[in-house]
């Protein structure tokens, strides 16, 4: 044990001093809180581009109706153009708005013409306007009074609550949107940190093997103390880092929030300048959750319902769980070969359930208590990233325990197995070695 804490700390000494993790410390943080920030500073900030349509409407009903916004303009335009393409050169519109005879039975009858593919905001727009006319003529062609006020009441939206029991019987609301969220970030986070960190465990055995530093060490001390304080050692460097880079977001956000200072009046100038989206039904969930304030007390209330405490320590669990297997499998790879050029065949089998991990985790939030869900939280080589994606919408304990409990004794098996291939592999030269070697030292 002695000699493992020597390794770990040497470990950490190494890596710590590194530019590069000096680097990503602070870019990392940088990165998450430009994500949360950058998206307010452009709603904020951008008013939007103005658009010109230029409209011709050969149906003779429908011009008059169409009226200009702030970020569009409407110009009529004579029935009959010979170029199209010269004309918009010259007025240099945004788009030409055709607009046919029988617009009014035939919704197709309607093209648009543009030098270059028309914004998405300004084809909405153009959209939704003659949307409205067309049924607002519809509407005053079956001559009911106030039917206009009637389809307006028919037309309703039916905001459900979806309230679940915790363990103590109390009521909480949830949604299983959130909860997807939530299952894709923290699967998607396990994913990338059990592959960056794995492949930093073969990339260290690889430089000491080739620097014969491993010698040296295989001398002084055991070679599976030597793989277990190498992967000790990274994960203790990895956990560093995560704290550093939780620590120092919080940081930045915090003071982006502060210069930002986003009170009610720029909360109501946002909700304006997704007012086109709001209208497409894009935004309307998001913006209807704001309170007169600019609260998203609304939005929040849904991760009540959430056993954090439970998701963190089973987070946590599967994480270094899958990263300690991943790692025993990397360490082994990396001791057979002397070049990482010459590991990315070796790498194949150990990268495959990994990946269907991921391709798995796409599918949960569809349905997390399903045959698929089930069978791939337990299956150890996938589970790390699939159990903490399934608690975000609630499983059952005794699923946690056994799962967890494959974990464990698949890396207790695993790790032993790698120990064998990487005391063997270590000390190996001169030539490159594929799954034959790899099968015979396990053997041995």
């Amino acid at each position: 044990m002695r000699n493992i804490l020597l390794i770990i700390n040497r470990e950490i000494s190494i890596r710590v001093r590194k530019k590069s993790f000096l680097v990503s410390t602070f870019l990392v943080p940088l990165l998450f809180a430009g994500m949360m920030v950058l998206p307010s500073l452009l709603i904020l900030w951008d008013s939007g581009k103005h658009y010109t349509i230029g409209v011709v409407d050969n149906s003779h009903s429908v011009s008059d109706s169409l009226h200009s916004s702030t970020n569009l303009t409407y110009v009529l335009e004579p029935d009959s153009i010979a170029d199209i393409q010269t004309y918009l050169q010259e007025k240099n519109y945004a788009g030409l708005l055709v607009i046919g005879k029988d617009i009014m039975t035939d919704t197709k009858d309607v093209t648009v013409y543009s030098l270059r593919t028309l914004a998405m905001d300004a084809s909405e727009h153009v959209q939704r306007d003659l949307k409205k006319i067309v049924r607002n003529d519809r509407i005053a062609s079956y001559q009911i009074e106030g039917l206009e006020e009637i389809l307006r009441k028919a037309d309703v939206d039916i905001d459900m609550r979806a309230v679940v029991f915790n363990e103590k019987g109390e009521e909480a609301e949830t949604n299983s949107g959130m909860a997807l969220a939530i299952s894709y970030i923290l699967g998607g986070l396990i994913y990338g940190l059990i592959a960056a960190s794995g492949g930093m465990v073969m990339s260290g055995v690889i430089e000491e093997k080739n620097n014969r530093i491993v010698e040296v060490l295989v001398s002084s001390v055991r070679s599976f103390d030597l793989m277990m304080g190498k992967i000790l050692g990274v994960a203790s460097v990895f956990l560093i880092q995560i704290v550093l880079w939780i620590v120092v977001t919080l940081v930045l956000v915090s003071v982006a929030g502060s210069l930002l200072n986003m009170g009610a009046g720029e909360v109501t100038q946002m909700a304006s300048s997704m007012s086109s989206l709001d209208a497409t039904g894009t935004g309307a969930g998001l913006l209807a959750k704001f309170d007169a304030n600019g609260s998203l007390q609304e939005i929040l209330k849904p991760l009540q319902s959430i056993n954090f405490s439970q998701l963190i320590v089973v987070f946590l669990f599967f994480f270094f769980g899958g990263y300690f297997l991943y790692s025993a499998m990397y360490a082994a790879i990396g001791s057979a070969v002397e070049e990482a050029s010459d590991a990315q065949q070796l790498l194949l089998p150990v990268t495959i359930p990994l990946l269907i991990g991921f391709f798995v985790l796409m599918n949960i939030g569809r349905s997390p208590d399903s045959t698929l869900g089930f069978w791939f939280s337990m299956i150890p080589l996938t589970s790390p990233i699939i159990m903490p994606a399934r608690v975000a919408y609630g499983v059952d304990t005794w699923e946690i325990l056994l799962s967890g409990a494959i974990l464990l004794v698949t890396f207790v098996f695993v790790t032993w197995l790698a120990a064998r291939i990487y005391r063997h592999g270590i000390l190996q030269y001169g030539r490159k070695f594929g799954w034959k070697d790899i099968a015979k030292w396990m053997r041995r």
